[in-house]
């Protein structure tokens, strides 16, 4: 019975130069760029993609809804962000809290005093 010879396989032959550079540039081994994050939808709107998380609770009330009123999710979300928006721009803004002013003396007076109800007593 005969040996069946060995042979070491030759590498691949590299990659075109445009190739790996489209994939630095785009994260693609074939090619063709990835979805651009920016687009133009066929209204003509023009949107960004964006990754949420949700609690998977609230997901599934957002996806229920959204079947139920016949409601894109993304339009759903788009206008819970804009309501919660322009309620943070309407509320007050909530003033800084007035704080006595004390003399120096004073200061010193109120630190002295709790310093002796703590035990704590300074030579002068």
């Amino acid at each position: 019975m005969a040996r069946p010879k060995v042979q070491i396989r030759k590498p691949p032959a590299p990659k075109p130069v445009a190739t790996v550079e489209s994939f630095v540039r785009d994260g693609s081994a074939s090619g063709t760029p990835r979805r651009a994050a920016v687009m133009t939808r066929a209204n003509g709107a023009t949107v960004r993609r964006m990754v949420v998380y949700l609690p998977l609770e609230l997901a599934q009330q957002v996806a229920m809804r959204c079947a139920l009123d016949d409601v894109d999710v993304s339009a759903f979300v788009a206008e819970a962000v804009e309501r919660r928006l322009a309620n943070a721009k309407s509320a007050a803004p909530r003033p800084e809290p007035k704080r006595p002013r004390i003399t120096e003396a004073e200061a010193h007076e109120l630190a002295a005093r709790a310093l002796r109800r703590a035990g704590i007593v300074l030579d002068d």
